[in-house]
């Protein structure tokens, strides 16, 4: 599927957020990057994706202006994050009037993306232990 990558209204250059989802990153240097933006709503998967990437993948995150044209060299991986998304791999960027592949074929999910997906969506089934306290149990 396609999808929109919003980029700042003043010199857009640098990331916002996508139509429906946040941005998160994965730098050639270990980073997990996400956008420091004023315009980004903000979105309790990206804070849990960014906590799971800080304590159990013991990555360094930071949320930060991320210039598209002069980073992109150094994505290693690219993820769309949100309630409905969850965490989606974006595997290609289309700007400067071409196709910009993120990570190799297109076709497979990276491993920083899939371990963060499995650690979301596990602590969301129940098959992860809850170390972080999100859970709550709702009587119906």
């Amino acid at each position: 599927a396609n999808e929109a990558l919003y980029l700042d209204s003043a010199q857009h250059r640098y990331i916002d957020e996508a139509g429906s989802a946040n941005i998160i990153v994965a730098m050639d240097d270990g980073t997990l990057t996400t956008p420091a933006s004023n315009a980004i709503l903000p979105s309790i998967t990206r804070r849990s994706v960014l906590e799971i990437a800080a304590t159990q993948l013991n990555m360094k995150t930071v949320e930060r202006a991320i210039d598209l044209r002069e980073e992109f060299g150094s994505f290693q991986e690219m993820g769309a994050c949100g309630t409905a998304a969850v965490l989606s791999p974006v595997d290609r960027v289309f700007f400067d009037n071409d196709w910009h592949m993120v990570n190799g074929d297109g076709q497979t999910v990276g491993p920083v993306m899939q371990q963060l997906y499995d650690s979301l969506v596990g602590i969301q089934k129940g098959e992860n232990e809850d170390v972080f306290g999100w859970l709550r149990e709702v009587e119906i």
